[in-house]
């Protein structure tokens, strides 16, 4: 799990840079991997600021590879953000933008 933070956080921060595309490569051989790893940030007591922590880091990922949506269906993540001390807003910065 840690290694996995680790692969998010350096993917966030080298995105939006000479590295993009190598980084969409990269996480998309990583794609399953991500999915488990979310899946068992919520089934484990305590994980789930693991798991915000993963899926806030690769937001930028998710937008980009047209899966935005999978975060919170699939990984439950959109329920209880507000008491995880990870970016508070998250959950809003994930979710895709709600009609006026």
């Amino acid at each position: 799990m840690v290694e996995l933070g680790v692969l998010a956080e350096q993917m966030r921060r080298h995105w939006f840079g000479p590295d993009q595309a190598g980084w969409f490569t990269r996480m998309r051989e990583e794609h399953a991997n991500v999915r488990t790893a979310l899946e068992f940030c919520l089934s484990e007591p305590g994980e789930i600021a693991a798991g915000m922590h993963i899926a806030y880091a690769l937001r930028d990922y998710w937008r980009f590879s047209g899966l935005i949506n999978e975060v919170p269906l699939r990984a439950g993540i959109a329920c209880g953000c507000s008491s995880v001390p990870v970016p508070s807003c998250s959950c809003k910065v994930m979710s895709p933008p709600q009609p006026n």
